[in-house]
This record gives structure tokens, sequence and C-alpha cells, in this order.
């Protein structure tokens, strides 16, 4: 006796063959979209960190902003490239926003370099305290409305940089500006990256220095990990 072989293994429909076309933007069409936005401190505390320079009359952040952003848009070659700046102390305050001929609102970012010209002077003036979590809000919801109204195909491929320059530590008001919800402030906007699927989201901070080394060491504490949280640089400034 015997036993019979085992049947040998049927053999699986498991595999299939497919064609097709795949229809793709020609590459010399591709935009790289690029949006800069820059918060800027201009509580009163920067009327001694940062005075108005005694022959230009420009502030130095004045004089950063112009800058960067000429040699970003000279940098362009016609791409899509905008900006906006937001002045804040104890309220935030948008100050390149773009309206369509009929007065409508458009967008919080810029191409235009004379309209950044024509805002900067208004970084000089100073008041008031210094609320980062206003900043943050104010720059959460103005990428957030430009990503709401981007076109979908232009998300993967776009870069968002966002860049505060402050002289120092936020003023406690009201319970706000504790520590952890600024950083909570900045891991929200960079959620808004992935939840769009944005190609570089970035966060970075700039400190003028105040010239008190206690006062510095805490600011530099606080701008560092912000800008570490949003992948960005930190830089400090004499």
């Amino acid at each position: 006796l015997e036993l019979l072989p085992l049947p040998p293994p049927a053999d699986l429909d498991n595999k299939m063959a497919v064609s097709g076309e795949i229809c793709t933007q020609n590459p010399e069409d591709l935009i790289f979209p690029l949006r800069v936005l820059f918060l800027v401190d201009c509580s009163e505390s920067m009327a001694i960190n940062d005075p108005p320079d005694p022959i230009t009359g420009e502030t130095g952040r004045e004089r950063a902003v112009r800058e960067t952003v000429t040699r970003i848009f000279d940098g362009s070659s016609g791409g899509d490239v905008k900006v906006s700046i937001v002045r804040f102390s104890a309220q935030a305050q948008p100050l390149t926003a773009v309206m369509s001929p009929g007065g409508e609102f458009e967008s919080y970012f810029t191409g235009n370099i004379g309209q950044v010209n024509a805002i900067l002077p208004t970084l000089s003036v100073t008041d008031r305290t210094s609320n980062y979590i206003r900043a943050l809000n104010e720059a959460y919801a103005e990428i957030r409305y430009e990503l709401m109204n981007a076109e979908q195909e232009s998300l993967a491929l776009s870069t968002y940089q966002v860049i505060m320059i402050s002289d120092g530590i936020p003023d406690i008001e009201d319970n706000e500006n504790q520590t952890e919800a600024i950083y909570e402030g900045v891991d929200a906007i960079m959620e808004l990256g992935h939840m769009y699927h944005v190609s570089n989201m970035n966060v970075s901070t700039a400190l003028i220095s105040s010239g008190s080394p206690v006062v510095d060491a805490v600011a530099e504490t606080l701008l560092e990990e912000m800008s570490d949280r949003g992948n960005g640089t930190f830089r400090s400034f004499n």
C-alpha cells in the first residue's frame, strides 16, 4: 500500500497586464511657488534696541526686510514669488494685503516690490508690548488662506518660509505668551504644511540683541527652540 501523491498546486490567477497613457504637465511649465512671511516685532523696546540710523533714518529691521525682499524678487526670474509682512506688538497687523480693482480682498501676499517699499516705514513705528501668540496666529491664518486658495497641483511644489524678527522675550498678557503656547503656535503652522502636502514649510527666527546677557540668554533659548520646531534657522544680531 502506498499513499497517493499530492496533486500539484493550482496555478494562481494573480497576474495582470496594464497598458495606458499618463498625461503630465510639461516640465517647462511647472511653477514652484515661494511664499515668505515676515513677522516683525515693533514693540516699544525696539525703539531702544533697533533705533533708526542717524544718517539714513532707517532701522535695522526695515533694512533687513527690504534687502531680503529685493534679493528674493531679483532671483525669482519671473517665478511665482510673493511676500507678506506683518507688524506686531500687542496686536498683529498685516501690511501687504492685495485688493482687486473692485476693492475686494484677494491675498495677504504680494509680488509687488513697490507695495513692499511703500509700507516699510511702518515698521519703524513702535508701541506697546510684544505678543508672539498673536503674531503666530496671524501667520497661521494668512498661510491657511493662501493654501486653501492655491491650485492643487502647486501645493506639492510650494515652499513657505516664516521669518520672525524680535528683540527679546514676549510680554505675558492675560495668560498669553506662555512658552508652551508659543511652541504650539509654531507646531500648528508646521501641521498646515503636512495637511496640505506642502513641499517645504519652515519657521526661522532672528534675535536683535537687547544688550542684556540675561535677557538675551532667555530670548535665544525661546527663539532657537521655535526655529528647531519649525525646521528653520536661528540667528542672533548685535
